[in-house]
């Protein structure tokens, strides 16, 4: 509970490079309880002023907070910040949830994560019960809020966010399909034609995947239907195909320091 004539404490724990959904969440929950509780996140200037010794805040609201959320993405989680701060919480006796999403999922969770019930944070009714269960911890109404509006803009981060993790392993799809590609594209021009094999069944169907589902707008790469094809021997088919690179991939994708293949 929290202290008197103190506002409750809603923690929330997370890495810098989310600190957009945690900021989401802190505007949310705020909202929904109108002020009565106060949301600390570390990456925000209301919570840390400009000047403050930011690791003495960050202790302090770990000292005192009356609940703490953990967001958990496949990047987080392996962080030993993130697994500090939950243990800090659960040396207090404070709850501490893992909120899973940006591709984790409650059920994959690594330990010490795991050993806390954790959610996935995707359905309006399971953040209502989020709500609901906060509004006990802290002794209060629990309040209406627009949750589907919150798991629209999350959504629309986590889109962002999961976007170079989707980019590299789709290129790494492809360099398997077809060796050398992707390193011999850096030397092409955008919008001209170049043609490339893929050979074997089994690479067909990755490769048909791919360019029907990461590729499939064509901003990046631009792929043709299979415009010859050979037969090998052990029922091993090939076919050949152009593929035409986008000035984006020359101008966004190549250049950009999250992109593995340099």
């Amino acid at each position: 509970m929290a202290k008197r004539n103190q506002k409750p404490i809603l923690f929330i724990s997370h890495i810098s490079e989310e600190k957009e959904a945690a900021n989401l969440l802190k505007e949310f929950f705020e909202n929904a309880f109108l002020d009565a509780i106060k949301v600390f996140v570390s990456s925000n200037e209301k919570s840390i002023y400009y000047g403050s010794r930011w690791l003495n805040q960050i202790t302090t609201a770990l000292q005192n907070c009356d609940l703490m959320l953990i967001l958990c993405s496949w990047k987080s989680v392996q962080r030993p910040w993130i697994n500090y701060e939950a243990g800090f919480g659960s040396g207090r006796n404070v709850n501490v949830i893992p909120i899973c999403y940006a591709g984790q999922d409650k059920g994959q969770l690594p330990a010490p994560l795991s050993f806390y019930q954790g959610l996935n944070l995707f359905d309006p009714g399971i953040l209502e019960s989020l709500i609901e269960q906060i509004a006990d911890t802290i002794d209060m109404r629990c309040p209406s809020a627009d949750c589907e509006a919150l798991l629209g803009k999350i959504k629309h981060f986590e889109d962002r966010y999961l976007f170079w993790n989707t980019c590299n392993a789709a290129f790494e799809e492809l360099e398997k399909c077809s060796p050398y590609l992707v390193n011999n594209l850096k030397a092409y021009l955008p919008d001209n034609e170049y043609e490339f094999e893929v050979v074997g069944n089994k690479n067909l169907e990755i490769f048909d995947g791919i360019r029907k589902g990461f590729f499939a707008n064509s901003n990046i790469l631009i792929f043709s239907d299979a415009i010859r094809s050979a037969f090998y021997s052990d029922m091993e088919f090939g076919k050949t195909y152009t593929v035409t690179p986008t000035k984006r991939f020359f101008d966004e994708i190549l250049p950009n320091p999250e992109f593995k293949f340099k």
